[in-house]
């Protein structure tokens, strides 16, 4: 299920790789890291994949 968020929303920001996830932690007031995997699954955004030098 893929829902329609604005693009500054906080989980469209963390899955395009523009805010960490401890920001999107903080700006959506949720527990903890693997809550912000499971709001992106929910949404069906994918999850932010390193850069190819970071790996």
């Amino acid at each position: 299920m893929t829902v329609n968020l604005p693009i500054t929303h906080p989980l469209v920001l963390y899955s395009r790789g523009q805010i960490s996830s401890a920001v999107g932690v903080r700006s959506l007031k949720i527990r903890d890291h693997a809550a912000l995997l499971v709001y992106l699954g929910d949404a069906g955004l994918p999850i932010p994949m390193p850069l190819g030098a970071e790996i």
